[in-house]
């Protein structure tokens, strides 16, 4: 009598499928695997005075057998957005290239389209083989180019030569910061006598000068204390020191606050505690 031939288990079909994947994926990885990245970068950032400074590094390989006009771009997958209604073109300082197996090719141009895309462009390139390794260079700067056609970000795009990252960098915001320390708690001080004076620094600890400076001593014991005047502006990064000294009215626990403002920014505040006896 035959013996028929036993029908596969479920687990063992599952099993078998798992195994065949893993196989497929050690043959050097590219029957699932993507072509690799590379990191070709182009870099847009606002400068002082409404200049633009592109910059292009990096390297990526081709993910085909052709051509490239541009830095690359794919409507179907996530481009870099701009914040312009139609389209538009611009020319680009001179300086930046692409190239490949020693042919440069200048970029000339920035376009953007009606929809989300835009993209560094030349006129044509030769033909080459896919792997190509497509090397982005240079620096320029325009004056021409508004930087609010662009949206700050960081947008990588699956090409459609080749992958790219496009990195879009704003200005930092220009702004002072004011940062008090001290002047700590004051020493037990007989009524009607004045303590050492002791010290509270003013930092600027912005990118902008702070200017209109002014001291202020609020609060139930505000008259138990006093300062010398605060500076009228201060640098940014700079220190300056107030002198505050207490002068107790009455026995007891005294407390204040010392406020510097500043015409265009926030004010610091630091408490003022002291002791009268």
């Amino acid at each position: 009598m035959n013996t028929p031939f036993p029908t596969p288990r479920p687990l063992f079909s599952v099993l078998l499928l798992v195994a065949l994947f893993a196989l497929l994926r050690g043959f050097g990885g590219d029957v699932f695997a993507q072509f690799p990245a590379g990191d070709l970068t182009v870099t847009v950032e606002e400068l002082d005075g409404g200049e633009v400074r592109f910059s292009l590094a990096g390297s990526t390989p081709l993910r085909e057998e052709g051509g490239f006009s541009n830095t690359g771009f794919n409507v179907a997958t996530s481009s870099p957005p701009h914040a312009l209604l139609g389209n538009a073109s611009y020319s680009l300082p001179a300086g930046l290239k692409l190239s490949a197996n020693g042919n440069d090719f200048a970029l000339d141009y920035i376009y953007f389209n009606n929809g989300p895309v835009w993209h560094l462009g030349s006129f044509s390139s030769s033909t080459f083989p896919q792997s190509t390794n497509v090397i982005g260079s240079g620096t320029g700067v325009s004056s021409t180019i508004p930087f609010s056609n662009f949206i700050p970000g960081t947008y990588e795009v699956a090409g459609q030569s080749f992958d790219i990252t496009y990195r879009v960098i704003a200005r930092p915001e220009t702004l002072p910061r004011l940062a008090l320390a001290g002047p700590g708690r004051f020493p037990a001080t007989l009524v009607g006598r004045g303590s050492r004076p002791r010290t509270l620094s003013i930092t600027n600890t912005g990118n902008a000068a702070a200017s209109g400076l002014r001291i202020a001593l609020s609060g139930k014991g505000a008259r138990d204390f006093k300062s010398t005047p605060a500076p009228t502006s201060l640098a940014a990064g700079g220190t300056a020191i107030v002198k505050i000294t207490f002068k107790p009215r009455a026995k007891g626990g005294r407390k204040a606050e010392a406020v510097v403002t500043a015409a265009n920014a926030a004010p610091g505040r630091v408490a003022l505690i002291g002791k009268g006896r």
